[in-house]
């Protein structure tokens, strides 16, 4: 996550496994922005990011 420029680097994400579905693990994802009016966008483009691993 610390690839993302908004994404500050100087504090670490944190990552928690929550459930497991039928057919998926879901995690909760935990990390700071520089903008928070901006974290919607931020949101979605990590989750594009961890969708392509």
């Amino acid at each position: 996550m610390t690839l993302h420029t908004e994404v500050v680097a100087n504090t670490a994400p944190s990552t928690v496994f929550v459930a497991c579905g039928d057919s998926s693990l879901d995690f909760y994802v935990k990390f700071f922005t520089h903008d928070v009016k901006g974290g919607i966008w931020v949101t979605s483009d990590i989750n594009l990011m961890i969708w392509k691993i």
